[in-house]
């Protein structure tokens, strides 16, 4: 991904109002705020509608957002692993060193996401459509991009370890340095840019994909 083409920076408010978990919601709308160190496992907020705010080390963990929309939203080191975000909406949109192990972000829609260092394992991204997203260094094993479209993205020095890309559409995408060993439905990285030394475990998923046997004559 070039630099034109990458995502643009959340536009975040100088001086966001501090909010508390107990003022929130379900179908809450929230703008210009920040939250901190709050718990909110478990809750079902679905749809919590966020603009211009600021979360940092939140517990959203197994939370029901189903149908929420995120526009210029900054996220450091929460956790978010198993929460629902199904049929979401993100625009402008900053994720840092959060946990987000199993979480659900099926049929959504994202644009000018970036994605730092978080982990994702396990993640299901199932058919969303995705324009100028970018992963760096975050874990993706075992995730499910099934019928996603994520054309030009990138996906620089992450883990995507037999990770379901099965009818994908990653076009033009730059998988730099990511682990591709073992990827599942490998023939959806058409046009994908990749080092040298990625070569083997990308062809190797595509020869199993194949069933293309490779045998060692010297053996018989």
């Amino acid at each position: 991904m070039n630099a034109r083409a990458g995502p643009e920076a959340p536009r975040l408010p100088a001086r966001p109002e501090r909010v508390e978990a107990s003022d929130l919601e379900a179908g809450e709308e929230l703008e210009q705020a920040e939250l901190v160190g709050e718990d909110l496992s478990l809750a079902s907020l679905a749809p919590l509608d966020l603009s211009g705010c600021c979360l940092s080390d939140v517990r959203l963990t197994a939370a029901h957002l189903e149908g929420s929309t995120w526009r210029d939203v900054r996220a450091t080191g929460c956790e978010l692993s198993g929460a629902d975000l199904s049929h979401s909406r993100w625009k402008r949109v900053e994720l840092v060193n959060c946990r987000m192990s199993g979480l659900t972000i099926s049929d959504a829609r994202l644009e000018d996401v970036s994605v730092t260092d978080c982990r994702l394992d396990e993640a299901s991204f199932r058919f969303s459509v995705a324009e100028r997203i970018a992963f760096s260094e975050c874990v993706l094993n075992d995730a499910d991009f099934t019928g996603a479209r994520l054309v030009e993205a990138s996906l620089r020095r992450c883990d995507l370890r037999s990770a379901q890309l099965s009818k994908a559409d990653f076009s033009g995408a730059d998988l730099g340095g990511t682990q591709l060993e073992g990827v599942k439905g490998a023939a959806s990285l058409r046009g994908v840019r990749i080092e040298i030394d990625q070569i083997m475990p990308l062809a190797l998923g595509l020869f199993a994909e194949l069933g293309i046997v490779v045998e060692d004559l010297g053996e018989r």
